[in-house]
């Protein structure tokens, strides 16, 4: 009996005068309280932030029937500083084709295979890079006679930055003659 009266007393002690959980708490002229656990956590909404670098698709006037198409992604950086790049592998980006439908109907770096090594650049004030992408023979043989959109992404990620690097490019095509 002595024990349980015990053990009352210095729960009372340590836990009697301390405020509730859902109390504000006084502490030196600031209220803190404890939110409700039904209460998400709101974070500051980011601001949107432009991209670092821009991006354009360079596509042939000219285009075969049963010709390979080379396309290029030039990459520029519209920034007074050079960004620095980090690439995962040795794919530079990526170039997608895209139905009338939106359907995505074909894939550049599915035919490929790339180094599994790190790279890094940096990317001056005002200079380019250029990515190129070649659309097989075939391939342009079986789309010809519709339109498409091509949509390129640039693989690299900025280094001292969280701000985004590029957004994807897309451009209409028709593969008529």
């Amino acid at each position: 009996m002595t024990r349980k009266v015990w053990v009352l007393i210095c729960s009372l002690s340590m836990f009697g005068c301390a405020p509730s959980v859902s109390d504000p708490i006084s502490q030196g002229g600031v209220s803190v309280s404890k939110p409700d656990i039904k209460d998400k956590l709101a974070l500051p909404k980011e601001e949107k932030q432009s991209a670092l670098l821009v991006g354009k698709l360079i596509i042939p006037e000219h285009i075969e029937k049963n010709t390979a198409l080379s396309v290029v992604l030039e990459v520029t950086n519209p920034q007074s500083y050079g960004v620095p790049l980090l690439f995962s592998s040795g794919k530079s980006g990526d170039l997608y084709i895209y139905n009338d439908k939106g359907q995505r109907i074909w894939t550049w770096s599915e035919q490929m295979m790339f180094t599994q090594a790190l790279r890094e650049t940096v990317l001056a004030s005002g200079k380019s890079m250029k990515v190129k992408f070649d659309v097989p023979a075939k391939l342009m043989s079986d789309l010809w006679g519709k339109d498409y959109t091509l949509q390129a992404v640039f693989a690299g990620k900025a280094m001292e930055s969280k701000n985004k690097v590029m957004g994807k490019v897309s451009q209409k095509v028709s593969f008529k003659g």
